[in-house]
C-alpha cells in the first residue's frame, strides 16, 4: 500500500495514502483488493469456475460482474435484471414480471411474462403473468422454477414451473395467501421464500421460507426436520439463502445472524463458518477458519466443483471463499473499516467522514473529522491525533480547554498566516478556532442564528458555511450559503458579495446573486474562486468586487502556486486553465473506490481539496485523508 512519505521537495506522481482507511463500496474492476463493488445481489457460478455477480446501482439496472478463480473482476456489461446459468450453460436474465433468455452477443430473447405487467397467471410464454419474480433454479431436464412473490413480501408467495418450451404453471402455494402450511400444490403455504435451489441428490426442490423447506416436482411441500447441535439452535436458526455441493451437503447463509451453516445428508445442522456466540455488531469482517471469520450480511452463495463456497458478502462489499475446511479468505474486494476515532500511525487510524484539510507552515495537517467530532492532527511522520475535544461526541458550543470544550460536526478546517487554526463548527453555525494546547474558543456566530447576519462575535450569524480560507493576516472568508462573508481578527463580520437572496447573476458584488456556495478558494492576488453548486459553476470575485462566471463545473477548490484553479467534481480532480478550458488530472470518471499508485488513482466522492505544495494536493474521501502527487 502507497504511504505517503513526508512532503519533499518533489513527489512521484501518484496518490498516496496519509491516514485513514482506503476500504468499502464503489465501482472498481481490478484483481482482488484493487476490486470494487457496490451492493451486492447475488452469485451465479458457470462450469470453469467463474462467478458472476450482480450489484444494484441504486435503480432498476443491475451491474454484471465477473470474477475469474483467480479473483480478477471485470465489469461485463449492465443488465435489465439478475442472470442465471442452467445446467447446459445457457444464461437467464429475470426482471421483476419476465424472464428472457439471454443470447451470446448479451441480447435478451423474451421467454415468459411481460415487463409491462404482473399478475398470477399461468400460460404459455409472454401470456403468462408474475407477481415478483425470484431467484431462477433448473432440473436436469431444463425446467426453471422460481419463487413468485409481492415487493416486500407481502401475501405470501408461490413456487412457478416454467417448461423449456415457455409452459407455465404454479407447482405450489397459493398467491395472495401466507403461512407455513404443508401439503400438495395450492393447499401448502408459503411467508416469504427467498430463494430457491434444486436438490439433484434429493430430486426435489429447496426452498428457504425463514426455514428449510422443500418441494417435490409433483408439488408436495414438507418441512424436514432438522438436527440442531452445538451452538445451533431452532431459535438462532435461519436461512436466507443456500447451496448444494456434489456430496449433498447444503450451505446455508443467515443474515440476521451473519453465520454459514452446513447441513449434512442427514439433516445435522453446524456452523461451518462465522459464529453466533461471538458475533458483534463492531466485529463484522475477519478472515479466518470456521469461527474465527466474521461476515457483514452474507446473501448469495454458491458452490464450485472442488466443494469451495463463494459468499456474496453484502457487508463487506466483497466476495468471500470458504474452503471444504472452513477456511474464509476474500477473493474479490476490500471491505472498508468501520468509521471510529482511532489515533495512530497513518493506516491504522480511524475517521469518520472526515471534511477539510489545511496545512500548518511546519507540514502538519489538520482535519475536521465531522463524524467524529473532532479535529484531528496529522503529523510529518504520518501519525495521527486529536487536538482538542477527543470523546467523540457532539455538543452544544462550549469554550475551555480540551477536557471540558466541546464541539460538534466541525469542517473547513484553515490555518491562518499566524498558524492560528480555524474551523467550521454545529453544522456551519460558528467559527471556532483552536490553540495549540487544544483550548477551543468562538471567534463569531451562534448556533441559535440560522441566516447570515453582520455584527461582532455572537452577534453575527451565518446561514450554513460551506467553506472558509483564510489570508496572510489572519483574516477569514466564508462561503455561507448564498453570500461571501468576511471575517476580521476582532471576529467583526461583513458580507462582501451576495445576498440572503439565491440566484444566478454576475455584477457587482452586493447585486451578484449565488444559489448554494459549497467551497471557496483564494488566489495570490486577492481573487476569490466560490464553488456555486446551486447554479453548478465557479464563480470569481475580484479584490474590487466585480464578480464573474469561470466554469460550468463545481465542487471543493484548491489554488496551486502558480494560482492555477483545482476543482474536486465528483470523483475526480480537474484543471481549469486562465481560458476556463476543463481537463482531468486524477481520477476516473465514473468509476468509484479508492485506489492508490500510479496516476489516474481513483477515489470516492472527494469532500475536500488543499494544495499542500510541491504540486501535492490533500483529498479527503470516504474515510480517508490522501495525498496526489502531480506532474
Amino acid at each position: 500500500m502507497p504511504v505517503t512519505p513526508p512532503l519533499t521537495a518533489r513527489m512521484t506522481p501518484g496518490v498516496y495514502l496519509a491516514a485513514g482507511d482506503i476500504g468499502g463500496s464503489g465501482n472498481l474492476d481490478g484483481k482482488g483488493s484493487d476490486a470494487r463493488f457496490r451492493s451486492l445481489i447475488s452469485l451465479t457460478i458457470d462450469s470453469q469456475g467463474n462467478l458472476f455477480a450482480f450489484e444494484s446501482d441504486g435503480t432498476v439496472a443491475v451491474s454484471f460482474r465477473k470474477i475469474t478463480p483467480e479473483g480478477v473482476v471485470s465489469t461485463l456489461r449492465t443488465l435489465d435484471g439478475s442472470l442465471s446459468i442452467d445446467m447446459q450453460g445457457n444464461r437467464y436474465a429475470a426482471t421483476a414480471f419476465a424472464i428472457f433468455k439471454v443470447a451470446a452477443d448479451g441480447t435478451r430473447v423474451p421467454f415468459v411474462g411481460a415487463e409491462e405487467a404482473s399478475g398470477n397467471v399461468d400460460g404459455q410464454g409472454r401470456q403468462a403473468r408474475f407477481i415478483g419474480i425470484g431467484k431462477l433454479t433448473f432440473d436436469r431436464d431444463g425446467n426453471v422454477y422460481i419463487t413468485d412473490q409481492g415487493p416486500g413480501s407481502i401475501g405470501g408467495g408461490t413456487i412457478r414451473k416454467i417448461t423449456p418450451n415457455g409452459l407455465v404453471s404454479t407447482l405450489a402455494g397459493m398467491a395472495g395467501m401466507s403461512g407455513s402450511t404443508d401439503g400438495i400444490g395450492a393447499a401448502a403455504r408459503f411467508g416469504s421464500p427467498s430463494s430457491i435451489v434444486f436438490d439433484p441428490f434429493r430430486n426435489v426442490l429447496l426452498v428457504p421460507d425463514s426455514k428449510l423447506r422443500q418441494v417435490t416436482l409433483d408439488g408436495v411441500v414438507t418441512t424436514p426436520a432438522l438436527n440442531f447441535t452445538g451452538p445451533v439452535t431452532s431459535d438462532s436458526f435461519g436461512i436466507t439463502n443456500l447451496a448444494i455441493d456434489r456430496a449433498g451437503t447444503i450451505f446455508v447463509t443467515n443474515i440476521a445472524v451473519n453465520v454459514i451453516y452446513k447441513i449434512t445428508p442427514n439433516l445435522d445442522v453446524f456452523e461451518f463458518a462465522g459464529s453466533f456466540a461471538t458475533r458483534s455488531p463492531s466485529d463484522s469482517y475477519a478472515n479466518g477458519v470456521g469461527a474465527a471469520a466474521r461476515f457483514g450480511p452474507p446473501r448469495s452463495i454458491v458452490t464450485d466443483a472442488s466443494g469451495n463456497l463463494f459468499v456474496a458478502d453484502t457487508g463487506n462489499t466483497s466476495i468471500r471463499k470458504i474452503t471444504p475446511t472452513g477456511e474464509v479468505s476474500t477473493l474479490a474486494g476490500m471491505p472498508g473499516a468501520r468509521p471510529s476515532l482511532v489515533n495512530g500511525a497513518g493506516p491504522l487510524a480511524r475517521f469518520n467522514a472526515p471534511s477539510g484539510v489545511s496545512i500548518d507552515a511546519d507540514g502538519n495537517l489538520y482535519v475536521g473529522d465531522t463524524g467524529n467530532h473532532a479535529i484531528r492532527k496529522i503529523s510529518t511522520t504520518g501519525t495521527v491525533s486529536v487536538l482538542g475535544p477527543a470523546d467523540g461526541t457532539p455538543g452544544p458550543p462550549v469554550d475551555g480547554v480540551a477536557a471540558v470544550a466541546k464541539i460538534a460536526y466541525p469542517f473547513a478546517t484553515v490555518v491562518d498566516g499566524r498558524g492560528t487554526i480555524y474551523f467550521a463548527d454545529q453544522v456551519g453555525r460558528i467559527i471556532r478556532k483552536i490553540a495549540a494546547d487544544g483550548a477551543v474558543s468562538t471567534v463569531a456566530g451562534a448556533s441559535n442564528k440560522f441566516t447570515s447576519i453582520d455584527g461582532t462575535g455572537n452577534g453575527a450569524g451565518f446561514a450554513l458555511i460551506r467553506g472558509m480560507v483564510a489570508d496572510t493576516q489572519g483574516v477569514l472568508y466564508v462561503a455561507d450559503q448564498t453570500s461571501v462573508r468576511k471575517v476580521g481578527p476582532d471576529g467583526v463580520v461583513t458580507t462582501i458579495a451576495g445576498s440572503l437572496s439565491p440566484g444566478m447573476a454576475d455584477g457587482s458584488a452586493l447585486q451578484a446573486r449565488f444559489a448554494r456556495l459549497n467551497a471557496i478558494a483564494l488566489d495570490k492576488a486577492g481573487n476569490l474562486f466560490v464553488s456555486d453548486a446551486g447554479n453548478q459553476a465557479i464563480r470569481k470575485i475580484t479584490p474590487d468586487g466585480a464578480v464573474s462566471t469561470v466554469a460550468p463545473v463545481h465542487g471543493p477548490l484548491a489554488l496551486d502556486a502558480a494560482n492555477t484553479l483545482y476543482v474536486a467534481d465528483g470523483a475526480v480532480i480537474k484543471k481549469i486553465d486562465s481560458n476556463g478550458s476543463v481537463t482531468v488530472v486524477a481520477g476516473i470518471s465514473g468509476g468509484f473506490g479508492i485506489r492508490l499508485g500510479t496516476l489516474p488513482g481513483s477515489f470516492q466522492m472527494i469532500t475536500s481539496l488543499t494544495y499542500l505544495g510541491a504540486n501535492v494536493f490533500a483529498v479527503t474521501s470516504e474515510n480517508a485523508v490522501l495525498k496526489v502527487a502531480l506532474p
